[in-house]
């Protein structure tokens, strides 16, 4: 989903907009083993360093923007 979508739409609203990528993320959830997905979120910023700096950015603005709109 693009940035805006993210930035002013609740995390409930975005699943029932696209539920088939929430059974996917519910069913990895439920049959990986959390140190292994704990794991995998840390080595993510060493695989890919420049999405994981892009993803950053983005997440701080977009947390910028909610701060300063439902303040």
């Amino acid at each position: 989903m693009g940035f805006f979508t993210r930035t002013f739409l609740p995390n409930k609203v975005r699943r029932v907009i696209n539920p088939v990528g929430h059974a996917k993320y519910s069913a990895r959830r439920k049959f990986v083993p959390k140190p292994v997905r704990q794991f995998q979120h840390l080595t993510s910023a060493f695989r890919n360093p420049t999405g994981y700096a892009k993803r950053r950015a983005s997440y701080s603005l977009s947390n910028a923007i909610r701060r300063r709109l439902f303040k």
